[in-house]
């Protein structure tokens, strides 16, 4: 029979206290990445910065939208991923196919 003590918990608490912690550390640059997106130029350059914008903004989407063809770049890694996956594919799938069973010869 396991019985789980006092001292399972407080040690179960605080690995998860330490986890989310962790978590946490790794997230905020990710998170002060995103919030940059949508500030202007002079606040991300400027001191004291600001973790979050204050007057948020779409400018910097506007203007990647507009002068790149995201949608050409995207149809281009997308088709170039299913015609590489599918050269992966093909040799495993013929050995599949025209092989009786899996045993080596």
């Amino acid at each position: 029979m396991n019985v789980s003590g006092p001292w399972d918990y407080t040690r179960r608490g605080a690995i998860y206290f330490g986890l989310t912690v962790f978590a946490v550390i790794t997230l905020l640059p990710f998170i002060w990445l995103i919030a940059s997106t949508f500030k202007v130029n002079q606040e991300i350059v400027g001191v004291p910065g600001t973790f979050f914008p204050r007057v948020p903004t779409l400018e910097h989407y506007r203007f990647i939208l507009g002068k790149f063809r995201i949608g050409t770049f995207f149809f281009n890694s997308l088709a170039l991923a299913v015609i590489r996956t599918a050269r992966g594919c093909t040799p495993v799938s013929t050995r599949a196919i025209c092989s009786p069973s899996w045993s080596s010869p």
